[in-house]
């Protein structure tokens, strides 16, 4: 097995794009997998099927870049020292890309109907997910225009940012706030989200008499429509919003609590009309679109590992249904190891190990890593630093290990993540600014913020373990720097 070493940030924003400008595969992934994969997520999700179905685009370890950038237009299959035409556009062949994508999206239902009634297996889905992953691949190249257009704009237009980030996302964040709004003029829906999470997600299902039905219904769309997702939409091994709501909930708890006529930022930011993205609209509709599918068919595994991890811990042959992500896919469907509770207490040890921003040669082992507790803690008056974008503000810092930890954010925090995925948006509902460990300009996170005016400062590298729970962070976004104060 091998592994790919972090890949070097893009800067946020940049005066402008000179000719032969490169754009590796490495640096347009650099969101996907900032926290160790379960070994079940490695071999049968999205990551493992877009290795296979991606290995046509370039990455570092080849030196042969992705996209060239030459005449002020992106070319794929280009070499740096050949004709000047050389390659093809990046915008190339996105209608018939649409059409194929069309046709995968109306067998989902399909596919996820059996998977309720035991049929497909596990692999049927992976095979799924390697042909929806290569039609994305496109797609995915259509990023590197994108980054492209994004670092000669120096200050990016609106309709870009909007394309990057993704209609999806911003309508998972409107329907958040808007599910929120039920529950603040329902007393009886407040009382049921700060008394009885745990109650109100195992109801779901049901039709709740009494006041609270609009509550009951407003939750039940938002899981309708958006509970294939979840704290790690690429880890079979986590939970989506659907089978485990307390998280969602528990964010929209704290969201009720702020009065409507202060929304959050991300909830007022600009709209811009669809004809104004122009040739990037298409690019961000297709991409989105198939990132979606993609945590779809991701949801199906699930339901059908869940239903293995039961099936192995009645046999016997697991302590714990959960741990059923501990395996690989080979053991899934034939025999499981004796060690798969250690393998457990290995994986949630090496979220603790820092991996080195580049590798030249074999990869060390993780045990040779920096581990957490060595980096000191930012002290008062030191500075990380990093891309930035956005004005200047003071808050509070939260430190977020998991997506799931959103409903732990106050007004004005000063939120610390470790990633800018799409994952980690409902946690910026309520910041003051945000702080990330990776990330690049086009990252949907460091887009949002930019398109809300959140001044946002991304690849620190180590702020998550830097900073503290309450320390009193001054954010620069112009400058790109997290200060400690004093005192």
């Amino acid at each position: 097995m091998t592994a790919r070493a972090p890949a070097r940030p893009v800067p946020a924003t940049s005066a402008s794009a000179r000719e032969g400008t490169t754009l590796w595969r490495s640096d347009l992934l650099s969101d996907w997998a900032r926290f160790p994969l379960t070994p079940l997520a490695r071999t049968m999700g999205p990551i493992a099927t877009a290795d296979a179905a991606w290995s046509e685009l370039a990455d570092t370890t080849t030196g042969r870049p992705a996209v060239v950038v030459r005449d002020g237009q992106a070319w794929l299959d280009a070499d740096v020292a050949g004709p000047r035409r050389a390659g093809r556009p990046v915008t190339d062949g996105l209608r018939s890309l649409h059409t194929e994508v069309d046709a995968v999206r109306e067998r989902l239902p399909r596919i996820g109907r059996s998977a309720q009634r035991s049929g497909p297996t596990a692999n049927r889905c992976r095979d799924l997910l390697v042909e929806t992953v290569a039609l994305s691949a496109p797609a995915v190249r259509a990023l590197a225009h994108a980054e492209y257009r994004l670092l000669a704009a120096g200050s990016p237009a609106p309709q870009v940012d909007e394309s990057l980030v993704g209609g999806r996302s911003c309508r998972l964040l409107d329907a958040l706030w808007e599910v929120s709004r039920v529950v603040a003029r329902s007393s009886d829906g407040a009382l049921l989200l700060s008394r009885g999470l745990p109650g109100l997600g195992g109801r779901l299902g049901t039709d709740h008499p009494g006041p609270a039905r609009e509550v009951f219904r407003a939750v039940r769309s938002l899981l309708d429509h958006h509970g294939h997702l979840g704290a790690a939409p690429w880890d079979l091994g986590v939970p989506s919003w659907r089978s485990d709501p307390s998280g969602i909930l528990a964010l929209i708890d704290r969201l009720r609590t702020v009065p409507d006529d202060h929304p959050p930022p991300v909830v007022r930011r600009p709209s811009t009309p669809p004809a104004a993205a122009g040739e990037l609209g298409g690019w961000a509709t297709l991409r989105a679109d198939a990132m979606d599918m993609v945590s779809r068919i991701v949801a199906v595994q699930r339901t059908i590992v869940r239903q293995a991890g039961r099936a192995l811990q009645e046999d016997g042959l697991l302590f714990d249904a959960a741990h059923v992500a501990m395996l690989d896919g080979d053991e899934l469907v034939g025999c499981v190891p004796e060690d798969v509770s250690l393998r457990t207490y290995d994986h949630n040890a090496l979220d603790l190990w820092l991996p080195p921003r580049e590798i030249v040669g074999p990869v060390p082992a993780a045990v040779r890593w920096i581990h957490a507790r060595d980096v000191p803690r930012l002290g008062p008056g030191e500075v990380v630093h990093g891309s930035g974008t956005g004005g200047r503000v003071r808050g509070r810092a939260t430190v977020l290990r998991s997506p799931a930890g959103a409903s732990r954010v106050r007004p004005g925090d000063v939120v610390v993540v470790a990633s800018g995925g799409a994952e980690w948006l409902p946690a910026v509902l309520l910041v003051g600014a945000v702080v990330v460990d990776a990330g690049m300009s086009c990252s949907p996170l460091a887009a949002l913020c930019r398109m809300s005016a959140v001044p946002c400062v991304i690849a620190t590298e180590t702020a998550t373990v830097r900073i503290r729970d309450g320390d009193d962070l001054v954010v620069d976004g112009a400058l790109g720097t997290v200060t400690r104060r004093r005192g």
